[in-house]
């Protein structure tokens, strides 16, 4: 979650008239946010409070919010529910009580849980054709709090208590009991739902212990969830939503935000940015960001097109160079005292406490048989099945420190050292020949030529080729150096490119 972009609006930033209680976008775009205040309407850049089109304000406290497909949205307020059609807000006065959730059915028949209720009737209500009808004890309703409210692929609603959830159809009921204590009645208990594709139901229960946190349901069992060192069970959740890419987030009561996908789990908090680590609800925009309202503001997190990987995502430091993309799909990072690989999306260090020969990984090489090698402050080493070996001087004595790695189209393996900057040739994992600069002057960089032998960038700021054991020289004019080339490229058709200080030169052998 550290790569989705964040935005904050905070309250003691003033933008905000209450705290965020509910969120969700209606079909013009628009986002709107309830708070104990009235109603917010928020256009990407401003937060402005809704007023009627004859100017007049609405102040009461909003918990609840379900947009339609046909541009309305309703409103769950602290007296009762309200629905917003063109500008026209129309509040219906048959119920009261406090609207805690709002949903719309298959058929598309709106229902909505209250708590606090003082006209006799149930805690379960429907709208149907502007007509409510409210359904309690006598229909198989046993509870007379409920604080949450779902719909499954079946058709049932799911009605969350404090210390029972129902199942339940106009035929039919079904009651389970939560591990909450018969003394928690009226406080906290089911928060959230979320219907799985599974058939499972995610329950978000507001209290952390044996059986609750977070929770799955499936053939009227419970199951707590737990993956490595992740437990549902430790947390008081207070926000489910389970998005377009069937990735689940779960919103806590002090604990910020978790994502998680299959066994994966993901962690978002203040220490991240967030405005609080108390969530209030959560919703999936149109272009899949995910709204969240917490106890001190609104956040936002977008997904990005180019993300980045660092310590926070798990490399072993910040100082990722050299990079080297093998062709099995494996990205292997240099990292201060680590080496660190990206595959299928994990990310996985080698330290010295692994077996990292040295502290800095300077080169990087996938030779044609696949074998890696590995440059480092302490030498070059071939890595297989999970080993280091050296490669060794002829007198068996380390390389030291080796600044670059290449293989050329014969296959031969040439380094160079920083010591003395000599240029080391290498076949079968043996040293060959250890070229003096009086041979070959010292490199920077060095390229596999197509053509065969290989091309060097020198320390002069000119351009080297050694093929079939004679050395060219490529020499700029005095003054027009354009300065040590830190990489080159040769091409297949003949041309070089080098990178350096004062540009891209390029030269053509043709």
């Amino acid at each position: 979650m550290t790569q989705y972009a964040h935005s904050a609006w905070r309250l003691q930033d003033g933008v905000i008239n209450g705290e965020p209680l509910a969120i969700t976008q209606t079909t013009d775009g628009y986002v709107w946010i309830g708070t104990p205040n009235g109603l917010l309407r928020f256009d990407g850049v401003r937060f402005v409070p809704w007023v009627s089109s004859d100017g007049q304000s609405f102040s009461k406290s909003v918990y609840s919010l379900l947009p339609e497909a046909n541009g309305s949205l309703w409103v769950g307020t602290g007296g009762g529910l309200a629905v917003l059609r063109h500008g026209v807000l129309k509040s219906y006065p048959t119920t009261s009580g406090r609207v805690n959730s709002i949903i719309q059915d298959q058929q598309g028949v709106v229902w909505f849980i209250r708590s606090r209720v003082r006209d006799g009737g149930g805690p379960l209500c429907s709208v149907v054709a502007d007509t409510v009808k409210c359904y309690g004890k006598s229909d198989g309703i046993s509870t007379a709090y409920a604080g949450a409210l779902s719909v499954d692929s079946f058709g049932n609603l799911w009605i969350g208590g404090t210390t029972v959830m129902i199942r339940w159809k106009p035929d039919s009921a079904a009651t389970f009991n939560l591990m909450t204590p018969k003394s928690n009645e009226g406080l906290e208990g089911v928060a959230a739902f979320a219907p799985a594709t599974d058939g499972s139901l995610w329950v978000g229960i507001a209290r952390e212990g044996r059986q609750l946190g977070l929770q799955r349901f499936l053939k009227d069992k419970w199951t707590s969830f737990r993956t490595g060192k992740f437990n549902g069970e430790s947390l008081s959740v207070t926000a489910l939503y389970l998005d377009k890419q069937n990735v689940l987030w779960v919103g806590t009561k002090n604990q910020g935000i978790y994502r998680i996908h299959a066994d994966d789990v993901d962690h978002f908090g203040t220490v991240d940015g967030l405005s609080s680590d108390g969530i209030n609800a959560l919703s999936e925009d149109h272009e899949g960001n995910m709204w969240i309202a917490t106890s001190r503001g609104v956040d936002s997190l977008r997904g990005l097109k180019v993300v980045s990987l660092s310590a926070r995502e798990g490399l072993g430091g910040n100082a990722p160079s050299p990079l080297l993309a093998a062709r099995d799909g494996t990205v292997w990072i240099g990292n201060d005292d680590a080496l660190d690989h990206v595959r299928q999306g994990e990310i996985s260090s080698i330290g010295t406490k692994e077996g990292l020969p040295g502290q800095r990984v300077t080169s990087l090489l996938e030779d044609r048989d696949g074998k890696l090698w590995i440059a480092t402050d302490q030498g070059l080493f071939v890595y297989e099945h999970g080993r280091f070996s050296p490669i060794r001087r002829a007198d068996g004595s380390a390389l030291g420190v080796v600044l670059s790695v290449i293989q050329d189209s014969d296959g031969i393996v040439w380094a160079e050292r920083l010591v003395g900057r000599e240029l080391i040739k290498i076949e079968r994992n043996q040293v060959t020949k250890e070229f003096t600069n009086s041979e070959i002057a010292a490199a920077t960089t060095l390229v596999a030529a197509p053509e065969g032998g290989i091309w060097l960038g020198l320390r002069s700021g000119d351009l080297a080729r050694y093929r079939q054991g004679r050395l060219e020289e490529f020499r700029f004019e005095e003054g027009h150096k354009p300065g040590v080339a830190q990489q080159i490229i040769a091409n297949a058709d003949g041309t070089v490119i080098g990178a350096t200080p004062s540009g891209v030169p390029s030269r053509s052998d043709q």
